[in-house]
């Protein structure tokens, strides 16, 4: 397929309904779907080369949103802003008619996808946020908005193509084939003084809500953005431009590390943002969602794995080794525990190390005990106390032990 099949949803705004196109490729009984959406002024046709890519293997989803390429002008641009545009989204999967869907967001796309994906019952599955998070720098929204709906009207695509490329030189190197396949989507036909020629596709009143932030609104979203990050669960996949205005090393730092701890790749030479239409862009974009859901973790033999019922009575001694660390060793020997229970823990993985212990202080078990390990899961639990040989020591007080406080 070397062209995209067009449709329209209707969606709610304040004022009534609007229609929002969006550009599909491949088959469209595929259960896979992943939906790609783009940055503030752009539209759905910029997915194109990563859409024939992933058409082998998604029904592939890119839609105009509202105010953008072929869907409606909303009537009050007070509804041009991101609560909006989620619930949009939210309206076209459920006309997709499918449970779960990978995301891919350019800049304002991942903020949208952002929102989904923090929603309680989501439907992204995995999730693709091209250089954008949830701070977003002050110099960049100024550098957008120098140049967000002014008036334009170009008379041929060639003259279009060079003065939108002056404003897009973050975008990369393309070739001039490339960035004329960018360009015309976004060209709608406007007549001028009598003269035919063309203008940018999208409504200048989108960036009226830009314009109209505040720092002290600019602060309260960011707190706000960062929390719905928090929430996300979804396997994500960060990208940047190693030399982005927008995205930030710092933030893009601490991305990995909270929420889902997305896992960051940056292309040198590009700005904001990655067009993802260069072959080694499209390649990271491709192995992230073909691959799978969540990296593996080392697990215990299955005969070992723990019940569903937590904690676990500790029976008679074993010989069997448990896994250890030096973070772990630390953690128990400065906590209380239970003297008649063993305590497993959910992962060995230093960075998800979670323990279910008691709230309140209890004994410790006598060194009578120490050196004894738990038979029923000797590799799922980090008792009370640890022998030297960092051997972990049973939690069950003999007849005779006196516990040590």
């Amino acid at each position: 397929m070397t062209q995209p099949r067009l449709a329209h949803v209707k969606c709610l705004d304040g004022r009534g309904l609007h229609r929002m196109a969006y550009w599909e490729w491949g088959d469209a009984a595929n259960p896979r779907v992943v939906v790609c959406v783009h940055g503030l002024t752009r539209q759905g046709r910029d997915f194109d080369t990563l859409a024939q890519d992933l058409a082998q293997h998604y029904r592939v989803v890119c839609p105009d949103v509202a105010g953008r390429g072929q869907s409606d002008w909303l009537a009050d641009p007070a509804g041009y802003a991101l609560p909006a545009y989620v619930a949009d989204m939210v309206t076209l999967v459920a006309r997709l008619g499918v449970d779960q869907v990978d995301w891919v967001g350019t800049s304002m796309g991942g903020l949208i996808g952002m929102g989904l994906a923090s929603l309680p019952g989501t439907p992204v599955r995995k999730l693709v946020l091209n250089d954008v998070g949830p701070t977003i720098e002050a110099a960049a929204l100024q550098r957008i908005g120098a140049y967000l709906g002014q008036p334009a009207h170009w008379k041929t695509i060639d003259e279009a193509a060079d003065a939108l490329r002056a404003v897009s030189l973050g975008f990369g190197p393309h070739t001039r084939e490339q960035w004329l396949t960018l360009t015309r989507p976004q060209l709608v036909a406007d007549v001028k003084d009598g003269v035919p020629g063309f203008k940018s596709h999208y409504d200048p009143a989108i960036g009226l809500a830009l314009r109209a932030i505040t720092p002290e609104f600019a602060i309260a979203g960011q707190a706000l953005l960062w929390l719905g990050y928090d929430r996300i669960k979804a396997p994500t996949l960060l990208l940047r431009g190693a030399e982005s205005d927008l995205l930030s090393l710092d933030t893009a730092q601490q991305m990995t590390v909270r929420g889902p701890q997305a896992r960051l790749h940056q292309f040198a030479g590009v700005g904001h943002a990655p067009m993802l239409v260069q072959p080694e862009q499209r390649a990271v974009v491709s192995k992230f969602l073909l691959g799978p859901g969540k990296p593996q973790r080392p697990r215990c033999p299955r005969a070992l794995r723990p019940s569903s019922t937590w904690p676990v009575p500790c029976r008679k001694a074993a010989t069997l080794p448990i896994p250890h660390s030096a973070r772990a060793t630390t953690l128990h020997n400065a906590r209380a525990h239970s003297p008649s229970l063993c305590w497993p823990a959910r992962s060995w993985t230093p960075a998800k190390m979670r323990w279910r212990m008691p709230t309140a202080p209890q004994p410790r078990c006598a060194p009578s005990v120490v050196g004894r390990r738990c038979a029923r899961r000797p590799t799922w639990f980090m008792p009370a106390t640890i022998c030297s040989a960092r051997k972990t020591s049973c939690a069950r007080r003999s007849a005779t032990a006196t516990p040590a406080w």
